[in-house]
């Protein structure tokens, strides 16, 4: 039937400055003994740490690169004798994928080898998660609204996905300004990877008119934000790509707004439509090279 379509999303999507300041009322509504997944500088969200005045973190979990099939079993072996109620992700995409695959693994007898594709058998999540926020700091990957969540498997020499519809979150909570700066690789990078995560869907064989309205408005959206965040006085390509002290940045509240928007679009985008072959080839080739196919550390 022409213009027939299905949507996934998460449970509820907040978006906008200053939200973070409902993540302790939301969080203690779904569980009060969490575990909490974070990047590499935690110092960067003391804060929001510490607003977590009615939830018990009980279990942390840094994680710097895309996570790893033994980090993650390791984490789930430990977080299963510590009762935990509640998983929140807070960070870049890999920060973001970790805590869906923990939250769906967690409740779940079965290993986790055995869900994911290409190195398992694919089988369907046993038992239902874990509730689940998810907090972006970085604007690219989208992972906030989607329904996988990339492992690497560096034994393979593979990145695959555990899928399933679960892993989307109970609440997905954007505040734009735990992206304000950003450090200048992080931005570029992973806002990149926002505009490429726009372009494909709309591209995609498989689009629809729910994503086309989304990906036909973000695609200049993020490349006029991306342009804006990375204009910097008398610097050459290299010194913006080094940080060169010399090279002052920019900031705009605005620019950062609709970088992040773009992000939350491109995630419901590609949850419904699919990518393409710039993302296709980025999973093989980035478990053959180690390298992630953006940054999304923060």
């Amino acid at each position: 039937m022409l213009g027939a379509f299905g949507l996934v999303t998460p449970a509820e999507i907040l978006f906008g400055r200053g939200h973070i300041a409902q993540l302790n009322d939301r969080a203690t509504k779904l569980g009060t003994r969490a575990l909490v997944v974070h990047g590499r500088n935690p110092g960067r969200l003391s804060g929001v740490f510490a607003s977590l005045k009615t939830v018990d973190i009980v279990q942390t979990l840094s994680i710097e690169k895309e996570p790893d099939l033994q980090t993650l079993m390791a984490a789930i072996d430990q977080g299963k004798l510590l009762g935990i109620d509640l998983v929140l992700g807070i960070g870049g995409g890999s920060v973001m994928d970790a805590a869906k695959v923990l939250a769906a693994m967690l409740p779940n007898q079965t290993d986790l080898i055995s869900h994911l594709e290409v190195v398992g058998s694919g089988l369907p999540l046993s038992a239902k998660r874990l509730p689940l926020i998810l907090v972006p700091t970085t604007s690219g990957t989208g992972a906030d609204v989607t329904r996988n969540a990339v492992i690497d498997i560096p034994e393979a020499q593979r990145k695959v996905s555990l899928r399933d519809n679960q892993l989307l979150p109970d609440l997905a909570l954007i505040d734009p300004a735990l992206t304000d700066n950003c450090p200048r690789q992080v931005s570029l990078y992973s806002g990149l990877d926002a505009v490429t995560q726009v372009i494909e869907p709309f591209l995609s064989s498989r689009s629809n008119l729910f994503t086309d309205m989304l990906c036909q408005e973000a695609i200049p959206k993020g490349l006029r934000a991306l342009k804006q965040l990375m204009d910097r006085e008398s610097c050459s390509a290299s010194t913006i790509l080094s940080g060169h002290p010399n090279c002052r940045r920019t900031e705009s509240e605005d620019a950062r707004d609709s970088l992040a928007q773009v992000s939350l679009f491109g995630g419901l985008a590609l949850a419904n439509s699919g990518l393409g072959v710039v993302h296709g080839i980025a999973g093989p080739l980035g478990g053959l090279c180690g390298a992630p196919h953006c940054y999304q550390r923060a």
